[in-house]
């Protein structure tokens, strides 16, 4: 078994010293993120099989940011969102992770399978930590990427999630941590009829979650009900 090593100072660096620059594409309507001084896709790295090449994240009002982590061989990397393209495994509520392969192929995620594993790595020349997932297994929708094992030391950390179905909570109960950015919503549980998983004030806090570190905000189960005056 391996040793778990953990260190609180290379999280915190992980999380605010990751760089990236920015694409505006009029063309696809859409943000690129690319890492480090990387601003297009051919400066990539190739992906290795069942890579996770991208992740789109819409957010409301605004142009959906695409995340890039390396690029496919023979295609391009999928840079909207979609239920039916084949290319996509669902990350958060709002978020999908995308890939070069087709996921028909992929075996699905049985009970407590590791299905997404997550590398960061310390680049000696810039200094930041580049990053790059494998998806395992289809995941099906709804369910939660739940923390199965992490290991960490100062060049590098690797964090493998589990896909697990949502379990029932209760109404008042936390329901998931939401990204303070963009508003999606990491569930780590199913709330009753008639509520909603959302936050209930504006503490930030520093969490991470699969492909993010950074401040979020505590979401719970809260009642609503359109139809009453």
């Amino acid at each position: 078994m391996r040793t778990l090593i953990l260190f609180a100072a290379v999280i915190l660096a992980t999380c605010l010293c990751e760089k990236h620059s920015e694409y505006h594409s009029k063309l696809d309507q859409v943000v690129y993120i690319y890492p480090n001084n990387v601003n297009k896709d051919k400066d990539l790295e190739l992906c290795q099989p069942n890579a996770v090449c991208g992740v789109v994240n819409q957010r409301f009002w605004y142009p959906p940011y695409v995340q890039r982590y390396c690029r496919c061989s023979d295609t391009p990397c999928p840079f909207s969102w979609s239920e039916n393209d084949n290319r996509s495994v669902p990350l958060d509520n709002r978020s999908q992770l995308k890939t070069c392969d087709d996921t028909r192929n992929m075996q699905r995620c049985e009970r407590n399978d590791v299905g997404l594993a997550v590398s960061e790595v310390l680049d000696p020349v810039s200094g930041q930590y580049l990053k790059s997932a494998t998806i395992l297994c289809y995941c099906d929708w709804p369910a939660y990427w739940k923390l199965d094992r992490r290991e960490a030391n100062s060049t590098h950390t690797y964090n493998e999630y589990t896909c697990s179905k949502l379990t029932r909570c209760k109404s008042g109960e936390f329901c998931g941590h939401m990204r303070a950015d963009i508003y999606s919503t990491y569930y780590q549980c199913s709330c009753p009829r008639d509520h909603l998983c959302i936050k209930t004030d504006d503490v930030r806090r520093n969490v991470t979650e699969p492909l993010y570190n950074g401040p979020m905000l505590k979401a719970q189960c809260t009642p609503y009900h359109p139809n009453s005056v």
